[in-house]
């Protein structure tokens, strides 16, 4: 929505409030009036003097070094924001925070100058938005004078500090959200997702879950993969993949998610497929099971139904018109034969098949080299594969500039 917003207005805010506090040290004073007069947009954070007699339940969780130990706290009056709604400056209170303590005064100025740099050139994007959110203010302890910088570098759940601090994201705490009460009945499975779920490093990545089948709807068959080791559909998947919401700080789902599901006639070739992929499962949302045929499945982006439909229908092509174009030599039909199944299933590029070309498909063909091994010629082959047409049925072909060498025995 629009928001009003006078510049001006809330900067001479700032400035009537500087006589309400004072840190005791005329350069952190200057180094905080310098930041808030920086702020420039409603949902800037507001750096300030803060009271130490506002924290409770103070508990250390490291000593960085001889100089510095962080503790976490609670902040009773809690950090200035602007509400939009009512236009004015309001506290969340009983917010939980990070002390970060120096034992030196000047370590903490020379931290509080490092950080008024970065605020004064980040105006804009997520660079900003990371600087703003490790600073809440600063504080002194009166009875060790120690100074302090409030930050929200650590999770607020376990005091450990933040995966991705831009968006407070702790992986030690959403690795735990996944051990939930889920089985698939099959231990090596349950194993695989498990591990899965382990290697996630980012709020990004891709959660593989177990998923009741009943989640499915409107589910199309698509295919069989060549050797009918499993069958190809599309389906949507009504409750959706899970997906981190970096705004209201957790997991949700995407619902009626269009997807894959590629299904197993046993459950030894799905294990396979996952042991075989478990390092790139970037594409995977789960695994599920039929209940009536105990069929296991994959569940993967639909996007990759296109490349499994064409893929299937690609090699029904090879498979029917093999016998229309052979050598005349046996040893030679089957090693071209072996190659083809070799590609189909270790290459995704289409255009790279091996094949048995007849040589009247070559023109314009000319001697480039000659000697007693061999001859190179250059020439135009006719029937180059370019694409495969899943609506024609068959391998669109253009003429493409090659290479023919010719041996001697």
């Amino acid at each position: 929505k629009y928001i009003k917003w006078c510049e001006p207005c809330h900067r001479n805010y700032f400035i009537n409030e500087f006589k309400n506090w004072a840190s005791g040290n005329e350069i952190i004073d200057d180094i905080i009036q310098e930041i808030q007069l920086k702020i420039n947009v409603p949902s800037d954070i507001v750096v300030e003097w803060i009271p130490f007699n506002q924290f409770i339940n103070i508990k250390e969780i490291e000593k960085v070094d001889d100089n510095t130990t962080i503790y976490s706290a609670f902040w009773n009056n809690g950090p200035l924001h602007y509400d939009t709604d009512i236009k004015e400056w309001i506290r969340n209170p009983n917010i939980k925070v990070a002390l970060k303590c120096f034992n030196d005064s000047q370590d903490i100025i020379d931290e509080l100058l490092s950080k008024a740099v970065k605020y004064n050139i980040s105006s804009v994007g997520l660079y900003r938005l990371c600087r703003l959110h490790e600073l809440y203010g600063i504080s002194q302890n009166p009875d060790t004078e120690e100074y302090i910088i409030v930050q929200d570098k650590y999770c607020e759940k376990c005091g450990e500090k933040y995966t991705n601090e831009c968006i407070k994201w702790c992986r030690p705490c959403h690795i735990n959200y996944f051990e939930n009460e889920w089985t698939s009945k099959n231990k090596i499975i349950d194993d695989i997702i498990l591990e899965m779920q382990l290697q996630i490093d980012s709020y990004n990545d891709k959660i593989v879950e177990w998923i009741p089948y009943n989640q499915f709807i409107n589910i199309e068959e698509i295919g069989k993969i060549d050797d009918n080791t499993a069958n190809i559909y599309s389906a949507l998947l009504s409750n959706g993949s899970l997906c981190y919401n970096e705004y209201k700080k957790k997991w949700v789902k995407d619902s009626n998610l269009k997807v894959t599901l590629k299904c197993f006639n046993y459950s030894q070739n799905i294990i396979d497929e996952l042991l075989n992929k478990a390092e790139s499962h970037n594409t995977y949302y789960g695994i599920s099971q039929n209940p009536n045929t105990k069929e296991y499945i994959i569940v993967l982006e639909f996007k990759d139904v296109l490349h499994e439909k064409c893929h299937i229908n690609y090699i029904n092509y090879l498979k029917n018109n093999f016998t229309k174009c052979t050598s005349g030599n046996e040893k030679i039909d089957v090693f071209i034969k072996k190659m083809q199944l070799l590609d189909n299933r270790n290459n995704e590029n289409i255009k790279d098949i091996f094949e048995w070309i007849p040589y009247n498909q070559f023109v314009n063909i000319k001697e480039i080299e000659k000697n007693d091994l061999l001859i190179i010629r250059s020439a135009i082959w006719n029937g180059s594969p370019s694409y495969y047409s899943s609506i024609k049925e068959e391998m669109i072909r253009k003429p493409k500039n090659v290479t023919l060498i010719t041996k001697y025995d």
